[in-house]
């Protein structure tokens, strides 16, 4: 479970290697097992919001580093206002995905960004398995 603290022990002489060698010295280790899953903190611009700049990056960022996940190429963004697919390039650093577009937004314009469940994973291999809408209205 996550939090627990794990501990491994092997006393003197349980353990013989191929050479019919004991352990001298009593071994400890102690650690703990991620189950943590990345779950998104903060975005820019939020969710719902209007006034969003033509051009600035929007930021998604997470509890925890991240890496590509099985559905990183899935990541949709769309003009709600024309129906388009927008193309766009994302990257991530850390805690934080980042989506720009390839060319700027339009004017008064209404986006959404999806972003399916298992897009990024952890470290340990701990998937995002919530799927998150981001919707905002440009300036």
């Amino acid at each position: 479970m996550n939090g627990l603290t794990y501990t491994i022990t092997l006393p003197t002489g349980s353990i013989t290697d191929t050479a019919g060698n004991t352990l001298k010295t009593a071994f400890t280790s102690k650690f703990k097992i991620d189950t943590t899953k990345p779950t998104i903190t903060r975005v820019n611009p939020k969710n719902n919001s209007s006034g969003f700049s033509l051009t600035a990056p929007i930021t998604i960022t997470f509890n925890e580093n991240i890496l590509e996940g099985v559905n990183w190429s899935k990541i949709t963004m769309k003009n709600l206002n024309t129906g388009k697919t927008v193309s766009f390039t994302k990257s991530r650093n850390g805690k934080t995905l980042t989506i720009k577009m390839i060319s700027s937004r339009l004017h008064k314009n209404t986006y959404q960004i999806y972003i399916p469940a298992e897009t990024v994973k952890d470290n340990a291999g701990n998937k995002q398995n919530t799927p998150y809408t981001l919707t905002f209205k440009t300036q």
